[in-house]
């Protein structure tokens, strides 16, 4: 799986249940790889908006 730029993620246009499911999605396929761990560093540096797609990032809530 392509781990998109943090710039990527944050502006692809869609909703907000859509946007939840890709991060959750994202976040599952692509644990533990330095991409995702790069991705996640980002966001957790930025506003509260992008530590929120962190947290999300790293719940995996999708089976």
């Amino acid at each position: 799986m392509k781990i998109p730029s943090k710039q990527h993620l944050l502006t692809e246009q869609m909703g907000h249940a859509e946007r939840v499911r890709r991060v959750a999605l994202l976040g599952r396929d692509a644990a533990g790889t330095v991409e995702l761990n790069n991705l996640l560093e980002q966001l957790q540096r930025g506003d509260s908006y992008e530590q929120i797609n962190a947290i999300k990032l790293r719940a995996n809530p999708i089976g």
